[in-house]
């Protein structure tokens, strides 16, 4: 499982639950039964990576926040 979520770390913009299962040799259900064992679905790990790089991008940006 720890591959899985690393791979989902580095691709949590565009890797979805059948092209992530199909690399690992799941099919999507049992994918999806793993990720349950861990407490964290599948969508909620690719949003938790993706509200984490925006996160990081609020922190270090220039822009004024109020006027985008």
């Amino acid at each position: 499982m720890t591959e899985i979520i690393q791979y989902i770390e580095q691709h949590y913009r565009d890797c979805t639950l059948m092209e992530t299962a199909e690399k690992f040799g799941y099919n999507r259900l049992s994918l999806t039964c793993h990720s349950k064992a861990t407490g964290y679905t599948f969508k909620k790990l690719v949003n938790y990576y993706r509200m984490e790089e925006v996160g990081k991008e609020l922190i270090n940006t220039e822009k004024n926040l109020f006027t985008l």
